[in-house]
């Protein structure tokens, strides 16, 4: 409530480093590395829970190298990180329209860099992939399903 007696720890201890607003909720990304999860909250502290750990839905053998980003369109939450490393980087972006009951792949691009949200408008949101040398880099929209996750612009080689 924005006093010092209506302010109080939802997860103590916990490194966060993500949120978006989303059903009424936060969500947020809560740990880091391979025990990474996504959290949500209502904003007392039994309604705080966990509700995917984050190595989940990682392809085998994928590591995040980044922090995990997250944004919320008025249909469906999205969750983007950069895995791999300068030789073998990939950005994943994964997208729940059905959500919570899990996320599903919509884009990996092999050789990139950085995946950064760029915004949301409507249903859909922008982002970016940046890399070097060839690849699927450049302007992505997506509106959390896969036949609606798409490159609009390639920004070329770097």
């Amino acid at each position: 409530d924005g006093t010092p007696a209506g302010t109080q720890a939802l997860a103590g201890g916990l490194f966060v480093e993500a949120f978006a607003a989303f059903g009424g909720e936060v969500w947020f990304v809560g740990g880091g590395g391979q025990d990474a999860r996504l959290w949500r909250t209502d904003g007392t502290p039994e309604g705080t829970r966990p509700q995917l750990l984050l190595s989940t839905p990682l392809p085998a053998g994928t590591r995040p190298v980044s922090a995990w980003k997250i944004v919320a369109t008025y249909l469906s939450l999205l969750l983007a990180v950069a895995a791999g490393g300068f030789a073998n980087g990939r950005a994943l972006l994964f997208g729940s329209d059905e959500f919570p009951s899990g996320f599903t792949l919509l884009e990996q691009v092999d050789g990139a860099l950085g995946i950064e949200f760029r915004g949301t408008f409507g249903a859909r949101a922008a982002l970016s992939v940046t890399g070097f040398g060839a690849g699927d880099f450049g302007l992505w929209t997506t509106d959390g399903t896969l036949a609606g996750t798409e490159r609009v612009l390639n920004t070329g080689v770097l």
